[in-house]
């Protein structure tokens, strides 16, 4: 009897939290993936990122031989013009790149600078260059954005920029502090030309909050994801990642308690896998989208995984895998790039066919009730 009993009580205690998921996720659309699309960008490419610009040109900016650069397409994405180089220096890698797109027409690319021999007189930097006709040619701001120190213990990373609805910039960077990692936020009110000191946005002490990709949601509110090691414990000496949500607080930093940091899966995972460098995007209708690198379906390999969230950036789940299962080698640094209200292209560096650089594949937007006739890879885990 007393087990009849125990079980009794644990479906009642596990009931209510089945109806919140269903609640939480019904009406969620999902993403079928064509492996048809599936194709490489660009050889020996990584850190690729796609935007939309004013006059409907796609561009796509990635790190390749220690510099960044950007593409154009004038078809949506299906061809490309050769690229062009957007942001280099001396002695460093102009790494991370990432583009913003101006209401006046103009296009931002920040990227970092890394010491290729640090602890020198090189500094790491967040640098920006700017591009007026289109992504065709790029002029690099003669002073860096900031400057961090000459180790990578005392470096930054990762810059990524929005533009609010006011028109202000806000570029978002992590930024080394002894024993932990902060979200940096730096503000200009004239489109890139002034910057303010940095301010921090986000911080769990003692921690690593990291990578973070800014976001405005359809109500008009400014979040960021970011890759936390505060939420799971750690594997052994290594740390474990898990992406966290950020509302974005003018106020003030955002810490580990705050109601403005919030888990961003709504299944939550155990065990030990890192489920690392969040990207986010919204689309058209609303709802948003969230990649990872994550290796929880094999311990050897990292893997694109994509999940579906609300329009508060939240109940992220429908999961599924762009590249397929499993991969010939990791899938890494990866992106999202929302084309119209149907459609998406997913983005991540790795070695398919024998083929290593930048991929891409195509998804589709499916509600409720509605049937596509793409090839889905895998579909949802």
């Amino acid at each position: 009897m007393k087990t009849i009993a125990l079980r009794i009580l644990a479906i009642l205690l596990t009931a209510p939290l089945a109806a919140l998921r269903a609640s939480a996720d019904f009406g969620l659309p999902r993403v079928d993936w064509d492996a048809s699309t599936e194709r490489l960008l660009q050889p020996d490419a990584t850190y690729g990122r796609m935007r939309r610009i004013a006059d409907g040109t796609i561009l796509c900016c990635f790190q390749m031989a220690s510099k960044s650069w950007v593409m154009r397409s004038k078809d949506e994405a299906r061809t490309w013009e050769s690229p062009v180089e957007a942001g280099s220096g001396k002695a460093v890698v102009a790494a991370n790149p990432e583009l913003c797109a101006l209401r006046n027409g103009s296009v931002l690319l920040f990227f970092n600078e890394r010491p290729h021999d640090e602890g020198r007189t090189t500094h790491f930097t967040i640098r920006m260059s700017t591009s007026r006709d289109g992504g065709r040619t790029w002029q690099a701001r003669p002073e860096p954005v900031f400057i961090a120190g000459t180790q990578s213990r005392e470096g930054c990373w990762e810059p990524a920029a929005v533009q609010m609805p006011d028109s202000t910039l806000h570029v978002f960077f992590a930024h080394e502090l002894p024993g932990q990692q902060e979200i940096a936020t730096m503000t200009s009110h004239d489109e890139g030309v002034v910057w303010s000191e940095p301010c921090q946005a986000s911080l769990r002490a003692k921690h690593r909050d990291g990578m973070p990709v800014p976001l405005i949601l359809q109500d008009g509110r400014a979040v960021f994801s970011i890759e936390d090691n505060g939420v799971a414990p750690r594997d052994g000496e290594h740390p474990v990642f898990r992406p966290t949500i950020i509302e974005f607080d003018f106020a003030g930093s955002v810490g580990a308690d705050s109601p403005r940091r919030w888990m961003a899966l709504l299944d939550q995972l155990s065990g030990k896998c890192n489920v690392a460098a969040p990207y986010l995007a919204r689309l058209k209708s609303g709802e948003t989208l969230l990649s990872v690198q994550s290796n929880e379906d094999d311990p050897r390999w990292r893997r694109m995984a994509v999940y579906v969230g609300d329009a508060s950036a939240k109940n992220f789940s429908h999961r599924s895998l762009p590249f397929g299962l499993p991969p010939e080698t990791n899938g890494e640094w990866n992106s999202l790039f929302v084309k119209n209200a149907d459609s998406v292209i997913a983005l991540t560096h790795a070695t398919i066919k024998g083929q290593c650089g930048l991929w891409c594949v195509e998804g589709r937007i499916v509600r409720a009730n509605q049937r596509t006739g793409v090839s889905d890879k895998k579909g949802e885990q």
